[in-house]
């Protein structure tokens, strides 16, 4: 069953512009790859273009359940999706979903794009790090994670 994804969490995808979705090979084990064109479509569904995604493809061709969750590096804050994956071919079809990249400022989609995977979501969950269990403010994590970012070497 579709499930309505909150216009704040829309606006989060769009915004982190990565994920990372987990399939099933079709022997049975876990696969994650990220996913940098990644992003939500609409209140029920999110999507990927296929530039260099052959294996993630080749999984949910056989099984189409996924999980995907997108993060924030900083907040360590975000969500995980349950959901259907559809593979959705370079045809007529897909010219809505090119311009959807497009004005998301994707260019030359046409000559590097397999396909295009659009995922039914069926749930929607908060995750956040255990260190906002153990007391940690949000403020507090971004500015320790943007000092690492900035400057590694003296973290």
């Amino acid at each position: 069953m579709t499930t309505c994804i909150p216009a704040e969490v829309i606006s989060f995808v769009r915004r982190i512009r990565l994920g990372f979705v987990a399939s099933v090979t079709p022997d049975g084990m876990p696969a994650l790859s990220h996913k940098g064109t990644l992003t939500a479509l609409d209140e029920h569904h999110l999507i990927f273009a296929d530039i260099e995604s052959p294996q993630t493809v080749d999984n949910l061709r056989q099984n189409s359940s996924v999980v995907v969750e997108v993060v924030d590096y900083f907040s360590r804050k975000g969500y995980r999706f349950l959901g259907t994956a559809r593979i959705i071919g370079c045809n007529s079809l897909e010219a809505s979903y090119i311009s959807f990249y497009e004005e998301w400022g994707l260019k030359d989609l046409r000559e590097r794009l397999r396909n295009f995977v659009v995922i039914e979501v069926q749930s929607v969950q908060g995750i956040l790090s255990p260190a906002y269990a153990w007391g940690s403010k949000e403020t507090e994590l971004r500015d320790r994670w943007k000092t690492y970012h900035n400057n590694p070497w003296k973290f």
